[in-house]
Protein backbone atom coordinates (compact mmCIF):
# COMPACT_ATOMS: atom_id res chain seq x y z
CA UNK A 1 0.00 0.00 0.00
CA UNK A 2 1.41 3.32 -1.25
CA UNK A 3 -0.10 7.15 -1.12
CA UNK A 4 1.33 7.86 -4.48
CA UNK A 5 3.97 6.16 -6.88
CA UNK A 6 4.67 6.31 -10.96
CA UNK A 7 4.18 3.81 -13.20
CA UNK A 8 8.22 2.58 -13.40
CA UNK A 9 8.11 2.57 -9.87
CA UNK A 10 4.97 0.41 -9.19
CA UNK A 11 6.42 -1.75 -12.03
CA UNK A 12 10.46 -2.14 -9.88
CA UNK A 13 8.12 -3.29 -6.77
CA UNK A 14 5.74 -5.60 -8.31
CA UNK A 15 9.01 -7.22 -10.17
CA UNK A 16 10.21 -8.37 -6.69
CA UNK A 17 10.50 -12.07 -6.79
CA UNK A 18 7.80 -12.14 -4.07
CA UNK A 19 5.69 -10.72 -6.49
CA UNK A 20 3.41 -8.21 -4.21
CA UNK A 21 0.02 -6.68 -5.63
CA UNK A 22 0.87 -2.57 -5.25
CA UNK A 23 -2.19 -0.75 -4.12
CA UNK A 24 -1.68 3.27 -4.62
CA UNK A 25 -4.21 5.96 -3.23
CA UNK A 26 -3.48 8.49 -6.26
CA UNK A 27 -1.79 8.68 -9.52
CA UNK A 28 2.07 10.21 -9.43
CA UNK A 29 1.47 13.53 -10.80
CA UNK A 30 4.69 13.66 -13.64
CA UNK A 31 5.86 16.43 -16.77
CA UNK A 32 4.10 13.54 -18.71
CA UNK A 33 0.51 13.90 -17.18
CA UNK A 34 -0.09 17.34 -15.87
CA UNK A 35 0.17 19.89 -19.05
CA UNK A 36 -1.85 18.58 -21.67
CA UNK A 37 -1.26 20.64 -24.47
CA UNK A 38 1.96 22.65 -22.46
CA UNK A 39 3.81 19.15 -21.44
CA UNK A 40 6.38 19.51 -24.55
CA UNK A 41 6.91 22.99 -23.78
CA UNK A 42 7.62 21.94 -20.06
CA UNK A 43 9.82 19.11 -20.89
CA UNK A 44 11.90 21.26 -23.34
CA UNK A 45 12.15 23.90 -20.28
CA UNK A 46 13.54 21.36 -17.50
CA UNK A 47 15.63 19.81 -20.43
CA UNK A 48 17.46 23.36 -21.14
CA UNK A 49 18.40 24.40 -17.72
CA UNK A 50 18.96 21.27 -16.03
CA UNK A 51 21.55 20.47 -18.77
CA UNK A 52 23.82 20.56 -16.11
CA UNK A 53 22.60 17.33 -14.85
CA UNK A 54 23.30 13.98 -16.53
CA UNK A 55 19.41 13.04 -15.30
CA UNK A 56 18.05 16.68 -16.32
CA UNK A 57 14.39 14.79 -16.02
CA UNK A 58 15.50 12.98 -12.94
CA UNK A 59 16.02 9.17 -12.06
CA UNK A 60 15.18 7.40 -15.03
CA UNK A 61 13.39 10.38 -16.90
CA UNK A 62 10.85 9.99 -14.75
CA UNK A 63 10.03 13.43 -14.35
CA UNK A 64 7.43 13.32 -10.87
CA UNK A 65 5.80 16.59 -10.14
CA UNK A 66 5.56 14.98 -6.11
CA UNK A 67 7.64 16.49 -2.89
CA UNK A 68 7.64 15.34 0.38
CA UNK A 69 7.46 16.80 3.89
CA UNK A 70 10.55 15.22 4.34
CA UNK A 71 12.36 16.43 1.07
CA UNK A 72 12.44 15.73 -2.81
CA UNK A 73 12.66 12.44 -4.53
CA UNK A 74 15.56 11.52 -6.86
CA UNK A 75 13.37 11.26 -9.61
CA UNK A 76 11.76 14.87 -9.78
CA UNK A 77 13.54 17.05 -12.86
CA UNK A 78 16.75 18.45 -11.61
CA UNK A 79 16.15 22.40 -11.86
CA UNK A 80 13.57 21.39 -8.98
CA UNK A 81 16.73 20.16 -6.73
CA UNK A 82 19.85 21.78 -7.97
CA UNK A 83 20.47 25.29 -9.29
CA UNK A 84 23.30 27.45 -11.77
CA UNK A 85 24.57 30.37 -10.82
CA UNK A 86 26.57 31.03 -13.80
CA UNK A 87 26.83 31.97 -17.61
CA UNK A 88 23.41 32.65 -19.24
CA UNK A 89 20.94 29.52 -18.29
CA UNK A 90 20.97 30.32 -14.40
CA UNK A 91 18.55 28.54 -12.07
CA UNK A 92 17.47 29.17 -8.47
CA UNK A 93 15.37 25.72 -7.46
CA UNK A 94 12.34 25.41 -5.41
CA UNK A 95 13.60 22.76 -3.55
CA UNK A 96 17.97 23.26 -2.79
CA UNK A 97 19.46 20.00 -1.67
CA UNK A 98 16.16 18.42 -1.44
CA UNK A 99 14.89 20.54 1.11
CA UNK A 100 11.43 21.04 1.49
CA UNK A 101 10.81 22.04 4.94
CA UNK A 102 10.97 26.16 3.96
CA UNK A 103 7.57 25.20 1.24
CA UNK A 104 5.93 24.33 4.54
CA UNK A 105 5.87 27.57 6.00
CA UNK A 106 4.58 29.94 3.20
CA UNK A 107 1.71 31.65 3.51
CA UNK A 108 -1.57 30.58 3.41
CA UNK A 109 -3.18 30.29 0.10
CA UNK A 110 -5.42 32.87 -1.39
CA UNK A 111 -8.23 30.75 -2.06
CA UNK A 112 -10.15 33.46 -3.98
CA UNK A 113 -7.88 33.72 -6.08
CA UNK A 114 -8.18 29.52 -6.42
CA UNK A 115 -11.28 29.36 -6.80
CA UNK A 116 -11.56 31.98 -9.62
CA UNK A 117 -8.27 29.90 -11.74
CA UNK A 118 -10.87 26.77 -11.11
CA UNK A 119 -13.76 28.52 -12.69
CA UNK A 120 -11.84 30.13 -15.69
CA UNK A 121 -9.97 26.98 -16.22
CA UNK A 122 -13.35 25.07 -16.40
CA UNK A 123 -14.48 28.14 -18.43
CA UNK A 124 -17.44 28.93 -16.31
CA UNK A 125 -16.33 32.23 -14.89
CA UNK A 126 -20.82 32.93 -14.14
CA UNK A 127 -20.78 29.70 -11.97
CA UNK A 128 -19.17 32.51 -9.30
CA UNK A 129 -22.05 35.13 -9.10
CA UNK A 130 -24.45 31.87 -7.89
CA UNK A 131 -25.76 33.26 -4.60
CA UNK A 132 -25.27 29.65 -3.85
CA UNK A 133 -22.08 29.51 -4.42
CA UNK A 134 -20.91 32.94 -3.33
CA UNK A 135 -22.44 32.40 0.05
CA UNK A 136 -20.67 28.59 0.47
CA UNK A 137 -17.34 27.99 3.06
CA UNK A 138 -14.13 27.75 1.24
CA UNK A 139 -14.58 23.85 1.76
CA UNK A 140 -17.89 24.26 -0.29
CA UNK A 141 -16.80 26.00 -2.82
CA UNK A 142 -13.69 23.45 -3.11
CA UNK A 143 -16.43 20.76 -3.45
CA UNK A 144 -18.11 22.40 -6.07
CA UNK A 145 -15.54 22.87 -8.05
CA UNK A 146 -14.68 18.92 -7.94
CA UNK A 147 -17.99 18.48 -8.82
CA UNK A 148 -18.02 20.41 -11.73
CA UNK A 149 -14.54 19.10 -12.82
CA UNK A 150 -15.89 15.76 -12.86
CA UNK A 151 -18.87 16.67 -14.99
CA UNK A 152 -16.58 18.13 -17.66
CA UNK A 153 -14.67 14.35 -17.68
CA UNK A 154 -11.81 15.89 -15.55
CA UNK A 155 -11.47 12.81 -13.12
CA UNK A 156 -7.66 11.84 -13.01
CA UNK A 157 -5.47 13.89 -10.31
CA UNK A 158 -3.20 15.28 -12.65
CA UNK A 159 -6.51 17.11 -14.31
CA UNK A 160 -7.79 17.85 -11.48
CA UNK A 161 -4.99 19.43 -9.88
CA UNK A 162 -4.73 21.77 -13.08
CA UNK A 163 -8.19 22.74 -12.07
CA UNK A 164 -8.00 23.58 -8.48
CA UNK A 165 -3.89 23.50 -7.72
CA UNK A 166 -3.77 23.04 -4.13
CA UNK A 167 -2.39 19.84 -2.20
CA UNK A 168 -3.10 16.46 -2.56
CA UNK A 169 -4.95 16.11 0.71
CA UNK A 170 -7.04 19.15 0.53
CA UNK A 171 -8.06 17.98 -2.67
CA UNK A 172 -8.76 14.30 -1.67
CA UNK A 173 -10.97 16.21 1.20
CA UNK A 174 -12.77 17.79 -1.46
CA UNK A 175 -14.18 14.82 -3.34
CA UNK A 176 -14.60 13.22 -0.41
CA UNK A 177 -17.25 15.99 0.84
CA UNK A 178 -18.72 16.62 -3.29
CA UNK A 179 -19.49 12.41 -2.52
CA UNK A 180 -20.87 12.87 0.79
CA UNK A 181 -23.11 15.65 -0.09
CA UNK A 182 -24.61 12.72 -2.65
CA UNK A 183 -23.32 14.76 -5.78
CA UNK A 184 -20.41 12.54 -6.37
CA UNK A 185 -20.27 8.34 -6.47
CA UNK A 186 -17.17 7.03 -4.87
CA UNK A 187 -16.30 5.67 -8.28
CA UNK A 188 -16.36 9.48 -9.80
CA UNK A 189 -19.83 9.32 -11.35
CA UNK A 190 -22.32 12.12 -11.52
CA UNK A 191 -25.62 11.42 -9.23
CA UNK A 192 -28.91 13.03 -9.56
CA UNK A 193 -28.30 15.37 -7.00
CA UNK A 194 -25.05 16.31 -8.36
CA UNK A 195 -26.80 16.96 -12.10
CA UNK A 196 -29.69 19.13 -10.00
CA UNK A 197 -26.70 21.35 -8.06
CA UNK A 198 -24.56 21.98 -11.77
CA UNK A 199 -28.19 22.99 -12.69
CA UNK A 200 -28.91 25.33 -9.89
CA UNK A 201 -25.32 26.63 -9.99
CA UNK A 202 -25.39 27.55 -14.12
CA UNK A 203 -29.16 29.13 -13.75
CA UNK A 204 -28.06 31.06 -10.86
CA UNK A 205 -25.23 32.31 -12.44
CA UNK A 206 -26.36 32.75 -15.79
CA UNK A 207 -29.34 35.03 -13.83
CA UNK A 208 -26.64 37.18 -11.58
CA UNK A 209 -23.57 37.58 -14.59
CA UNK A 210 -22.59 40.38 -16.64
CA UNK A 211 -19.95 40.01 -19.60
CA UNK A 212 -16.15 41.77 -18.91
CA UNK A 213 -17.43 44.64 -21.25
CA UNK A 214 -20.96 44.47 -22.05
CA UNK A 215 -21.29 47.23 -24.31
CA UNK A 216 -18.62 46.34 -26.51
CA UNK A 217 -19.81 46.46 -30.10
CA UNK A 218 -21.28 43.13 -31.85
CA UNK A 219 -19.98 41.52 -35.59
CA UNK A 220 -20.67 38.76 -37.48
CA UNK A 221 -18.06 36.57 -38.31
CA UNK A 222 -19.67 34.69 -41.20
CA UNK A 223 -22.88 34.68 -43.19
CA UNK A 224 -25.33 32.17 -43.95
CA UNK A 225 -27.68 32.08 -46.28
CA UNK A 226 -31.80 32.48 -45.11
CA UNK A 227 -33.81 29.71 -44.53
Amino acid sequence: MAYSGTDIGVQNVCSHRFSPNVHIVNECPTLFNSFGEGKDEMIELCKKYGSFSKDPLGWKKTAALLAFEHGAPNNMPAIFVSGKSRGAKKWTPLFPKRVTENLWRTAEVDMSEVISHALDELNIPEISKSPRFRKSNTKNKSAFIILLAHAQGKRRLAELRRVLPLSLDVLISAKDRAVSRGWLTRSGALTLAGHRAIRLLRRQGRKNFVAPDPFASYYPTQLRAPL
